[in-house]
């Protein structure tokens, strides 16, 4: 998609590296303004564990490069040239979460497109997650479940007020593209299917997905028939409640 081209013009040194991929050796160049080159290894320190997790649950990096770029504002998925803000450049592992987040788009969102801006939950949702889910390897299960409970705790608190009003995922309105509903309760959507097949199931299912779309776009439709035929699970009843209705499922304790 041209929206992930980019050009970065400025004072730039490179930091570079290479990334033993499943497929191939990947190289890693980062650039950033001379005064932060002595703070890229310390503030990427995990960055190939990072990669090594999302490999081998999503499948293969589906780019030639692995790239960052240092930039005044903001953080930006662009294909092997990442956007990302100089003061994250810190040193520290602060911000190790937002790298990992655009790094996951490298996948969700640049190899798989979103079909409109009204499934955008298929890029930053899935991204979110990612930013909580790599921690499960990195740092274990415990603190993933601890993240992804107050993730979802937040979500059923404040998302209704930040966004004005419960909506579903698809078919957001563009004036909160990039609102928590998106973002945070999409997070919460894909720990959802995460439950609802397994891992055993899961994993290989976007795997098989990642590349049936590879470099094309997709939409919330697309995956709901996606996975119900690569399982066998129907999954229609799961996406009208999850993903094209308004608000939460409710569940109730009759009796024990």
């Amino acid at each position: 998609p041209t929206y992930l081209a980019s050009v970065a013009i400025g004072d730039y040194q490179v930091y570079e590296d290479v990334f033993q991929g499943q497929d191939a050796e990947i190289p890693i160049k980062i650039y950033v303004h001379p005064n932060s080159l002595t703070q890229v290894e310390p503030t990427f320190t995990h960055l190939k564990e990072i990669l090594s997790t999302y490999e081998s649950h999503f499948g293969s990096y589906p780019f030639n490069r692995i790239g960052y770029v240092g930039t005044s504002i903001g953080a930006m998925e662009h294909a092997t040239n990442i956007a990302y803000p100089n003061f994250a450049i810190d040193g520290s592992l602060d911000y190790e979460y937002l790298y990992a987040h655009e790094l996951s788009h490298m996948w969700f969102g640049d190899e798989v497109t979103c079909a409109s801006a009204e499934d955008m939950w298929l890029n930053e949702g899935w991204a979110t997650f990612c930013q909580i889910f790599y921690k499960n390897d990195l740092y274990g299960t415990a603190v993933y479940k601890q993240e992804m409970e107050h993730q979802l705790r937040e979500v059923l608190r404040t998302t209704h007020y930040t966004d004005n009003g419960y909506w579903a995922l698809y078919g957001i309105p563009h004036d909160i593209t990039y609102g928590s509903t998106v973002y945070d309760k999409g997070s919460t959507v894909v720990q959802s299917i995460r439950g609802y097949l397994g891992d055993d199931i899961f994993f290989p299912a976007m795997q098989a997905y990642l590349t049936n779309y590879a470099y094309q776009p997709a939409s919330s439709e697309n995956l709901r028939d996606f996975l119900s035929n690569y399982t066998g699970i129907d999954m229609t009843d799961f996406f009208d409640a999850y993903v094209f209705t308004p608000g939460f499922s409710q569940f109730s304790v009759d009796s024990i």
